[in-house]
C-alpha cells in the first residue's frame, strides 16, 4: 500500500513538472513563419483574405547581419558583399471582424570591386552597362519597406480589404563613373472575399485589383580628372547594343536626372475549397487553393515632354497561376505548393530630331519608333512541405523538397543585326529541419543542400539582310555576357546549415531567439572560361537576434 501510495505521489509530481514546463514552454512554441504559411491566403496580395486569419496574435522582429564572399555571382555582383538588414512584421486581429497586419524593414548594403549594370531592379527594358573592366567601385544601397493591410469582416460570407506596399531607395556607386539612383516602388490593393457553405464544404473566392507605379531615377557624374573619357553600353539584350559617351545628353547625361517609369494595372482571383468543413476559418482537413492573376505595364525612359527626350518606351504583361494541396490531421500536415509565372517584355527606341521653334526654344518631334528588344521569362516552381510532431504551432520535424525550372528569352534588335539567348536553368533543393527542447529553450536545426544545372547557348548572332560593308557591327560586352552565362548554366550545388535558439528572456516572458547560418556554393567551370573565372564559389554567414510576440 505505501508503494502505491508512493508511486501515486510521484507520478502527480512528475504531472505537476511537466504541466509547468509545458506553461512556460509554451511561449516558446510558435513559429512566426509556421503561422505565416499555415494558410495560402495569408500570403495573398488579396487583404480581405486576412478576415480568415484563425491564429493568435503573433508579430517578430529581428536584426540580422549577413556578409558574402566569392566569385559566383553574375555581372553585377560583388566578390565581398555586406548586408545589415531589420525587420519586423505582424498579424493581428482587432475584432471578430478586422484583421490587421505590417511590416517595415531596413536594408543596408555595401559591395566592394563592383561594376555591371547602373539600376537596382531585375528584368528591365533595357539596361545601361559600364563598358569597361577597369573601374571597379565600392556600391551602397539603402532600402526601406513599409507595407500595411486590414480586412474586414462587413456581413457573415463577405469581406473586404486594402493592402499598401511601398519601398524606397538610394544606391550609389563611388567610383568614376559614379552615378546616384533613387527607387519607388508602390504597389496598392483592393480586394474582396466572399465564403460560402456548398454541401457541407466551405468555399472562399476573392477577387482583386493591384495598381503597381515604380520610378527609378539616375544622376551621373565624375569627380576624377575631366579629360577622361568614359563609356557605357546600352545595351538591348545579352549585352548587345550601342555604345554611349559621357556627356552633356544620351542615357548618361549628366545634366538632367534620368527616371526610367513603369506602371501597371492588374487583377487577381483565388479559390478555396475545403471538402467537409462547415467554418472557413480552420487549417485542418483537406484544402484545394488556386490563384491566378494578370497584368500590363508601360513604361518609358526619359523625361515625357515637349522639350525633353523621352529615349524609349515599354510595354510588359505579367500572368501566374498557383496552386496548393495541403493537408492537415493530428499533429502533423504538408503542403504541395505549384506555381507558373510568364513574364513577357517588349522595348521600343524613338526616333526624334530637335527643333526651333520662334522663341529659340527646342523642341522634339518624334517619328516612328524601333524595335530594340523582346524579352521573356517563365518560370515553374513545385514544393513539397511535411510539418511532423506539430506542438501548439511549432512542428518537430520540416522537411521540404522542390524543383525550381526558368527559362529566360531574350532577342536584341539593331537593324539589321539581331542576337538571340535562350537560357534555361533547373534547380533541386532540399531541407531538414528539427527542433528540440535543450536546457529550458529550443534549439532549431536546419540542414539544407542543393543542385543546379542549365542549358543554352551563350548567344546567336544574325542579321535579316546582308549589311554593307560601311555599316558598324553591333556593341557587345563579352567578358560580362559569359560571366551571366556561366552563372545562370554553370553545374553547381549549395550546402547550408542554420541554428536557431529560442528562450524566455531572463525576467520576461519575451520569447527570444538568436540564430546563424552558414551557406556554400560551388560551381564548375571549364579552365579556359571565357568569362577567365574558373569554378567560382561564394560563402555566406549570417549571424540574427530578435523576438516572436
Amino acid at each position: 500500500m505505501l508503494t502505491k501510495k508512493i508511486t501515486a505521489l510521484l507520478f502527480c509530481m512528475l504531472a505537476l513538472n511537466a504541466s509547468t514546463l509545458f506553461a512556460q514552454d509554451s511561449l516558446l512554441l510558435r513559429d512566426y513563419r509556421f503561422v505565416q504559411q499555415s494558410s495560402p491566403w495569408l500570403t495573398q496580395r488579396n487583404a480581405a483574405a486576412l478576415t480568415l486569419f484563425n491564429s493568435e496574435n503573433i508579430a517578430e522582429a529581428e536584426v540580422s547581419f549577413a556578409h558574402a564572399s566569392g566569385k559566383l555571382t553574375n555581372f553585377s555582383g560583388s566578390p565581398s558583399l555586406n548586408d545589415f538588414q531589420g525587420v519586423i512584421e505582424s498579424y493581428y486581429r482587432l475584432s471578430p471582424r478586422a484583421v490587421v497586419y505590417g511590416a517595415i524593414s531596413y536594408d543596408n548594403l555595401s559591395g566592394k570591386d563592383m561594376t555591371g549594370s547602373v539600376f537596382m531592379q531585375e528584368r528591365l527594358p533595357f539596361d545601361i552597362v559600364e563598358d569597361s573592366l577597369t573601374n571597379l567601385g565600392r556600391k551602397h544601397r539603402d532600402t526601406y519597406h513599409l507595407v500595411g493591410a486590414f480586412g474586414y469582416t462587413v456581413t457573415n460570407g463577405f469581406a473586404v480589404g486594402m493592402k499598401a506596399d511601398y519601398t524606397t531607395a538610394n544606391y550609389a556607386k563611388y567610383k568614376d563613373l559614379r552615378h546616384k539612383n533613387k527607387l519607388m516602388n508602390l504597389v496598392f490593393t483592393a480586394g474582396v472575399l466572399g465564403s460560402f457553405i456548398i454541401q457541407r464544404s466551405s468555399l472562399n473566392v476573392g477577387l482583386d485589383y493591384t495598381y503597381h507605379r515604380r520610378t527609378e531615377s539616375m544622376e551621373f557624374g565624375t569627380y576624377g580628372k575631366a579629360d577622361k573619357v568614359y563609356k557605357s553600353l546600352i545595351d538591348y539584350g545579352a549585352l548587345m547594343g550601342i555604345v554611349e559617351q559621357f556627356g552633356n545628353d544620351g542615357y548618361t547625361d549628366k545634366t538632367n536626372e534620368m527616371p526610367l517609369f513603369e506602371d501597371a494595372h492588374g487583377v487577381g482571383l483565388q479559390f478555396e475549397l475545403r471538402p467537409g468543413h462547415h467554418s472557413q476559418r480552420t487549417n485542418s482537413g483537406l484544402s484545394l487553393f488556386a490563384a491566378t492573376s494578370y497584368s500590363h505595364a508601360t513604361g518609358y525612359y526619359g523625361r515625357p515632354s515637349q522639350y525633353t527626350i523621352t529615349y524609349t518606351d515599354h510595354d510588359r504583361d505579367i500572368f501566374t497561376l498557383q496552386g496548393r494541396v495541403s493537408y492537415a490531421f493530428s499533429a502533423s500536415r504538408f503542403s504541395l505548393d505549384v506555381k507558373y509565372q510568364s513574364e513577357k517584355l517588349e522595348n521600343r527606341i524613338n526616333t526624334y530630331r530637335g527643333l526651333t521653334n520662334e522663341y529659340g526654344a527646342t523642341y522634339y518631334e518624334y517619328y516612328d519608333a524601333t524595335k530594340s528588344g523582346e524579352k521573356g521569362w517563365r518560370n515553374f516552381d513545385i514544393d513539397y512541405t511535411l510539418h511532423l510532431g506539430i506542438r501548439h504551432e511549432l512542428p518537430t520535424w520540416t522537411i521540404t523538397a522542390g524543383y525550381h525550372w526558368q527559362q529566360r528569352d531574350i532577342t536584341a534588335y539593331l537593324y539589321p543585326y539581331y542576337r538571340q539567348q535562350q537560357l534555361n536553368t533547373s534547380e533541386i533543393a532540399a531541407s531538414v529541419a528539427r527542433n528540440l527542447n535543450l536546457l529550458g529553450g529550443i534549439l532549431g536545426v536546419t540542414l539544407n543542400g542543393g543542385y543546379q544545372t542549365g542549358s543554352g547557348d551563350p548567344y546567336h548572332d544574325g542579321s535579316f539582310v546582308t549589311p554593307s560593308a560601311k555599316q558598324p557591327q553591333p556593341a557587345t560586352m563579352e567578358a560580362f555576357l559569359y560571366r551571366d552565362y556561366e552563372f545562370l548554366t554553370a553545374k553547381q550545388y549549395h550546402l547550408g546549415l542554420q541554428l536557431k535558439y529560442n528562450f524566455l528572456f531572463p525576467g520576461t516572458r519575451l520569447n527570444t531567439f538568436v540564430r546563424t547560418a552558414f551557406d556554400y556554393r560551388h560551381a564548375t567551370t571549364p579552365n579556359d572560361s571565357p568569362s577567365g573565372i574558373h569554378n567560382p564559389s561564394r560563402t555566406t554567414f549570417l549571424i540574427a537576434a530578435g523576438h516572436t510576440f
